[in-house]
């Protein structure tokens, strides 16, 4: 195909402006959602508008019906075919997924566009209206600006899914958990502070103590056999000098007003039950991650030192199914790892200046990827456990330390490295191994003993975590060892 000024992004789009040559013959279909009713404008891909009114639809099927039969209908009197037919709006919600489903089950094609873009692209940036919206939609679609959408699966979709859930109920969390800090400091203050009690802050010890009429009058007053037991039967490994640290902490504490002490006891009993429910429910997204994990290649990310199933998890949940992966300076762009560039022309032309970070990018990837580069570049490869000839040292470790000593940003440098590591890996599907020079000497006994340790510490990662009822062969972790066996009977039977 021939290089266009057209940047390379909807395939779809592409497609229908490269087959067909007539313009009037594409119809361009720009949707601007919303919870309850749709606005739909019909227009030529030279920009025309088929209708002087926008038309509203429902956001159910009589709305998608509707839909679908003025599409047919406006086809057969303009004589468009259907193929030529290319449905867009902003990115879609959640609310939007079964209602694009019933169009793409239909027949029509359906994609998206940047909502910054859109707005780049409308004729009027001083006001805002429906039709103003959908010119925008249709002029970014026009100008090849648009994105594929991608079919709903039952791994990728799932995964992703289940990973910003899980991210948004740790922010919740976080956000619940100062809330209580709060309640504690007027009823018990100190009490979630480690060093004076020797209680971890919100383990489920420390949750039992807080769920009913918590003060520190009543830690004061509470028998020593009900304390004791309850630490015990909580796994506290050293009870008898907890209990004495707790006693003491609750002798040298101010004591809150009677006046609110009944409120803030129902207040945090409130926030613990809360917290139960929310820690309860962001254990089962991370499961449901995990599972989705182990069925995908990202199964081989969890090699890597320093990564473990939520930044696995996260990283393979954003960029989706790997057949659908770019070269990685794209991947890279999409998560915001590499500054933007600007080169000015003219006698004085400059080699291009680097920039900012930009910020119209995947956020949530762009977090995780940062968080893994620090993790990798900082961890050692456990391989060096049964190697004592091997110092641990490893590429991601050695490219990180390099950039840490020349103070250089050595987060973005390692992002981007990590993130060619982890094309290379799911691809290829194999297990991260050691420094380049040390591995390619090593015996076939060690390259066993290497797989079997690899096999053991994502073993270890996975402990926790509730894979029961997963086909064997989905499962990437299964089919590893049965390869680790295979490999074990063949060198016995030729040895």
């Amino acid at each position: 195909m021939n290089k266009t000024v057209y940047p390379v992004r909807s395939q779809v789009v592409n497609e229908i402006f490269s087959q067909e040559n007539r313009f009037d013959k594409i119809l361009i279909v720009p949707l601007d959602h919303a919870k309850t009713n749709h606005t739909v404008q019909f227009c030529y891909a030279t920009g025309e508008h088929l209708f002087k009114k926008a038309m509203t639809v429902y956001n159910d099927p009589r709305g998608l019906k509707y839909l679908i039969d003025r599409l047919r209908k406006t086809c057969e009197n303009k004589q468009i075919e259907q193929k030529n037919v290319v449905i867009c709006c902003e990115d879609p919600p959640q609310y939007m997924l079964n209602f694009i489903h019933g169009l793409q089950s239909a027949g029509y094609k359906f994609v998206s566009v940047n909502a910054t873009e859109a707005s780049r692209y409308r004729s009027n940036n001083r006001a805002s209206s429906d039709s103003l919206d959908l010119d925008g939609i249709a002029q970014a679609l026009i100008n090849r600006r648009a994105m594929d959408i991608r079919p709903v699966d039952e791994l990728y979709t799932n995964l992703k899914t289940a990973t910003r859930s899980r991210r948004r109920l740790v922010m919740n969390e976080t956000a619940l958990k100062n809330r209580i800090h709060k309640c504690v400091d007027i009823l018990f203050p100190g009490f979630l502070n480690e060093k004076n009690t020797g209680i971890t802050p919100f383990t489920p010890v420390c949750l039992w103590l807080m769920e009913k009429n918590f003060s520190v009058i009543k830690l004061r007053r509470i028998a020593v056999k009900t304390l004791l037991e309850g630490l015990k039967r909580h796994r506290i490994s050293k009870p008898e000098e907890v209990f004495v640290k707790l006693k003491k902490c609750s002798n040298e504490v101010l004591i809150p007003p009677p006046e609110v002490v009944s409120y803030y006891q129902k207040s945090l009993a409130a926030k613990v039950k809360l917290l139960r429910c929310m820690q309860e429910t962001s254990h089962f997204e991370e499961n449901e991650a995990a599972r989705f994990l182990v069925q995908s290649p990202g199964f081989y990310i969890l090699s890597i030192p320093g990564i473990g199933i939520k930044y696995a998890s996260h990283i393979m949940a954003e960029y989706g199914d790997p057949a659908f992966w770019k070269s990685v300076d794209k991947m890279a762009s999409f998560g915001g790892i590499v500054s933007r560039q600007k080169q000015t022309g003219g006698r004085e032309k400059r080699d291009p200046s680097v920039q900012y970070l930009p910020k119209d990018c995947n956020k949530i990837l762009k977090d995780y990827l940062l968080q893994a580069a620090q993790h990798t570049g900082k961890t050692l490869h456990p391989f060096r456990k049964i190697m004592p000839e091997y110092d641990g040292s490893h590429t991601l470790q050695q490219h990180f330390e390099h950039f840490e000593n020349n103070e250089c940003k050595s987060k973005l440098r390692n992002a981007k490295l990590l993130l060619k590591i982890i094309l290379c890996l799911v691809k290829e599907q194999r297990f991260y191994e050691p420094e380049k020079d040390w591995f390619e000497n090593m015996t076939i006994d060690e390259h066993i003993r290497f797989h079997s340790h690899a096999l053991d510490n994502i073993k270890h990662k996975l402990n926790g975590y509730d894979l029961s009822g997963i086909p064997a062969e989905n499962n990437f972790f299964l089919k590893e060892e049965q390869t680790l066996h295979d490999l074990i009977e063949f060198r016995k039977n030729n040895h």
